[in-house]
């Protein structure tokens, strides 16, 4: 698992299309360039917690003897604004070109 500590500030980013061999969908945020990846090593069991405008991700699974398994759990507040689908920052753009 990487996060990018900090990232939350810069508010919604950019989208970019993303490698599909090193990555399950065509699409990811473009990196601001003052920021760096941090690796979390995580165990079976571990818990990780972040807010949504936190650049996360994760490397393929390359182990060949079980697969990559998670539960994620997205919290919505009553009062969470909803954000409008600018072209530049939502991944369903990524597949019009």
């Amino acid at each position: 698992m990487v996060v990018v500590p900090g990232s939350n500030h810069y508010g919604i980013l950019r989208v970019e299309k993303a490698d599909i061999a090193t990555s399950f969908t065509n699409g990811q945020t473009e990196m601001p360039a003052d920021c760096k990846e941090l690796s979390l090593q995580m165990q079976a069991g571990d818990v990780l917690f972040f807010g949504g405008l936190t650049i996360h991700g994760s490397y393929p699974n390359k182990t060949t003897d079980r697969f990559r398994r998670s539960f994620i759990v997205h919290f919505d507040a009553i009062h969470q604004e909803r954000v409008s689908q600018d072209e530049a920052t939502h991944m369903t753009s990524l597949g019009k070109t």
